[in-house]
């Protein structure tokens, strides 16, 4: 039988409380990869996420206006309504950035005529500048 201190460098109950500690980092990583559907929080803690990773492209939400996000030097803008995003950009390289950004993480479909926003159909009309 062999007994070993706390200072002499483990033993099996120091292997168990490693294993214990490694357990929780995977189950915290596994949380915020996964969400928790179903929680009343559910939807706040996806939302923290989504912010998190665009801000490493340089995506911020606006302060005074919840769900509408900017980056800091290209000309976009776009509104984040539940899974709906509605993007306002200048130049296709622009939106390829934001795009790219959110595939990273996401997998999309991309309707570019604009004609279902939340549930609302749109028809645009570029030339006469109107939106029915």
């Amino acid at each position: 039988m062999v007994v070993r201190g706390e200072g002499s460098g483990g033993g099996a109950s120091c292997r168990r409380g490693r294993r214990r500690r490694r357990r929780r980092r995977r189950r915290r990583r596994r949380k915020e990869e996964r969400g928790c559907y179903g929680l009343p929080q559910a939807g706040i803690l996806a939302n923290k996420l989504l912010k998190k990773r665009l801000a490493k492209h340089g995506y911020f939400e606006l302060p005074h206006t919840p769900g509408l996000f900017k980056h800091i030097s290209r000309p976009v803008q776009f509104t984040l309504v539940v899974d709906d995003f509605g993007i306002k950009y200048v130049g296709e390289d622009n939106l390829q950035h934001l795009l790219n950004a959110i595939e990273q993480d996401y997998t999309l479909s991309v309707d570019r005529t604009g004609g279902l926003y939340c549930g609302i159909t749109l028809k645009w009309n570029y030339k006469e500048r109107y939106l029915d």
